[in-house]
Parts: structure tokens; sequence; C-alpha cells
């Protein structure tokens, strides 16, 4: 906008009673000083009308402007306050959903202790007085079976041979001696089976940690369910043995 008319009069005429000295011009200011420039112009050669009206139009066209700008961030900062006010609420949804399935697991966890479970794995325990589940399923009938088991340095401790078996869920049990027919230390133990059908192909067996849960424990993966020193995952269990 060209203020140059009412440059050169406020130049001059500093003494004017200009509302605002922060050196941005609101409406008063302005029309005091189109008020001073209108007063103070040259008798001789006067400014037209429409220069005046082109003066207003530019200060209307500012000032709309700056309101506009003005709105505009006051919007931006009541969306930023609700921006704020939703991510709080979607937390705390949050946090009641994982309070609500933390006491879930909890007493999930809870109800199953005493109680026999299978859960995917290849771990057996033994207390050293009673005998060992060695669970695991076949996917077609066996001529020749072999299960190994391992203590925890991965030494083979004991082989069995329960020779042909069907096709289906299996839970032999192992009654803690070696090889040699020595007890073992209690503990936990790993074991594998080896099958084969009368044409000596192998065929697929699945192990299955199978055990009297203990007790329970809670930390930042979730519920553990402990069969002696061993612990299972809540989320592995397979199925509850009656």
């Amino acid at each position: 906008m060209d203020l140059s008319p009412i440059s050169e009069i406020t130049q001059g005429q500093n003494s004017l009673p200009v509302s605002n000295r922060s050196g941005d011009l609101n409406r008063d200011d302005f029309l005091q000083l189109l008020v001073a420039q209108l007063a103070n112009q040259d008798p001789t050669n006067p400014q037209e009308g429409h220069e005046f009206a082109a003066q207003l139009a530019q200060f209307s066209s500012v000032e709309q402007l700056a309101n506009i700008s003005n709105t505009l961030a006051i919007h931006s900062e009541q969306l930023a306050y609700l921006s704020e006010g939703t991510a709080a609420a979607a937390s705390q949804q949050i946090a009641l959903a994982n309070a609500i399935n933390d006491r879930t697991t909890l007493s999930a966890a809870t109800a199953l202790i005493g109680q026999t479970i299978e859960a995917a794995g290849d771990t057996t325990v033994y207390n050293g007085t009673d005998p060992s589940p060695l669970s695991f399923r076949l996917d077609a009938p066996a001529a020749e079976v072999t299960i190994t088991i391992r203590d925890a340095n991965g030494e083979v401790v004991r082989t069995i041979d329960p020779g042909h078996l069907g096709a289906g869920a299996h839970a032999p049990t192992w009654d803690g001696l070696d090889d040699k027919g020595d007890p073992v230390e209690p503990g936990a133990y790993t074991f594998s089976v080896k099958a084969t059908n009368t044409e000596g192909e192998s065929i697929e067996a699945t192990t299955f940690t199978r055990g009297r849960v203990d007790r329970i424990s809670i930390d930042e993966d979730g519920a553990r369910l402990w069969i002696g020193p061993f612990a299972v995952a809540l989320d592995d269990v397979l199925s509850v043995i009656p």
C-alpha cells in the first residue's frame, strides 16, 4: 500500500495524537493520518477523491488479511489443544486396556497353578521322584521310534526305544535313570524323537513340553508358568491335561 503522502506528513507532524506508536498502524491511526493529509494538502494541487478511496481500500484489505491471519493463529492453537486432548484420551484408553489385559492374564495364569499343561517345546522336567512325561505326536504309524534325552550340556543321558507306535499323540514316561541305570540329577532336560516306517523312511515327529505348574510369574514379556526350574510362556500353552 502506497502511504508516501501520509509518511511525508508524519515526518513534519510528530505531535499528532497517534494512538499506536509501536510501528503498526491500526484503523484509528490511519484515519487520523488521512485527516491530517487532507488538512495539509497543497490547495493548488489537491489530491483526487479516488486516491483517498484507493488508500482506504488498500488499508481495509491489509486489515482484513491481518484479521484472517489472527483468526487462523487462534484456530491453529485451538487445534493444537484439541490434538493434545485427543492424544491424552487415547493414552488413557491404552493404559486402561493394558490394565484390563494384565488382570485377565493374571487370572488365567493363576487358574493353571496345580494343573498339568502341554505347550510347544522339547523340554521335560525330572523332579527326582516322579517319572517325567515325554509328549510327542507322529504324523504316521512308525515301525521304529527312538527317544533321545539330553542334559543341559547337550550330553545324551538316556535313549529309549518304545518300538512300534501308531500315528497321533503319545506320552511315554522317563523314570529319571540314565543308560547305565543310575538316577540323574533333578532338573530340566530336553528330548528329541526319531521315527521311521517299515521302509525306513523318516516320519515327522512333533515334541511338546508337558508338566505340572508349580507357580507363575509376571514380567515385561507377560505371564510365565513354572514347571519346576523350567518356565513356559502362557501364550505357548496348547492344552490343559485333566
